[in-house]
């Protein structure tokens, strides 16, 4: 056997395995077998785990002005924490539909489609939960607390 029918043949497998549809191989190893739902499945738990740890420790939260939330009273924290919960929630859902819609449709064409979608909504999300809701609420508990310095 030579080199390159075994990479081709290699190459076929892989991507029937994915469900990225390969001849033959097509039918037997479709998506909903391969590892594409577990490319959605990483996000997913990276989200939950992102959700529990900034309500866990929310001082680990990186904020874009770290000095004001740091001055803020522990309470005062957790309501911020509060405000970023819908985007990890958000994502993980987004994520799990993704995980859903690749076992679902073995088609490749839909599928990366729902990846390019989930991406962009992801990204939607993130910017108006953490960089537009959660600083404002930052600036309006520091603005309202009794010893605000301006």
């Amino acid at each position: 056997m030579s080199e390159s029918w075994l990479h081709s043949t290699n190459i076929i497998l892989w991507t029937a395995c994915i469900g990225l549809g390969a001849g033959a191989y097509a039918g037997r190893l479709p998506a909903r077998m391969g590892l594409l739902p577990m490319f959605a499945l990483v996000p997913v738990v990276l989200h939950y785990g992102a959700a529990w740890w900034v309500q866990y420790a929310p001082g680990s939260l990186n904020m874009p002005n770290q000095a004001v939330y740091d001055a803020l009273s522990d309470e005062d924290q957790q309501r911020v924490v509060a405000c970023t919960l819908p985007y990890f929630y958000g994502s993980a859902t987004l994520w799990s539909g993704f995980g859903i819609a690749s076992t679902v449709v073995p088609e490749a064409r839909v599928l990366v489609v729902a990846l390019v979608l989930v991406g962009i909504v992801d990204g939607v999300l993130a910017v108006r939960v953490l960089l537009l809701k959660t600083p404002r609420k930052v600036r309006e508990l520091r603005d309202s607390s009794p010893d605000a310095s301006r």
